[in-house]
């Protein structure tokens, strides 16, 4: 069964950390996964940083996926959000992946849209455990059958979806 911790550094109203957990898990059912991962809702510098550190990006993204399950060690060398802000016994888990949405980025694409904020939270961990999970969005036909699918597993936990 999946273990998923989810860290809350940017709230947002209506964003709980059992809401994210509910999304999450419920996508990993929905693709019959079992993955231990950390969630972590950050704001857009956060963000940026981490996007700069491990991806050379120097610009803040909605979502941030760290797959940790091929890595040789896992241990405070890896991916250090996975252990920022964590107690020791946290520290001392084995997480597969690690996903890292920003809370300010849903919610400045939620108002350009006219989109719920935390809809658009969803989304974006929706997305991001999709990507653990083999999903793309590279190329226009990967990126057609992962949007479809997260747009099935939105409606799934009762959000209304954007064509």
């Amino acid at each position: 069964m999946s273990r998923i911790a989810v860290r809350i550094e940017e709230p947002m109203v209506g964003v709980s950390e059992s809401g994210i957990r509910k999304a999450v898990a419920y996508t990993l059912q929905q693709e019959s996964a079992d993955l231990n991962l950390s969630v972590a809702v950050v704001d857009d510098a956060k963000i940026r940083e981490l996007n700069l550190r491990y991806l050379n990006h120097d610009f803040a993204t909605d979502v941030i996926s760290f797959d940790l399950r091929n890595h040789e060690a896992k241990s405070d060398a890896d991916v250090e959000i996975d252990l920022e802000g964590k107690s020791e016994s946290e520290r001392e888990e084995h997480w597969d992946a690690e996903i890292v949405v920003s809370a300010t980025t849903a919610q400045r694409e939620a108002a350009l849209r006219g989109l719920d904020p935390c809809s658009e939270l969803f989304l974006y961990c929706v997305h991001g455990t999709l990507h653990l999970l083999g999903y793309d969005d590279h190329d226009e036909q990967d990126q057609r059958r992962m949007h479809q699918r997260q747009a099935e597993i939105l409606r799934g936990l009762g959000f209304e979806t954007q064509s």
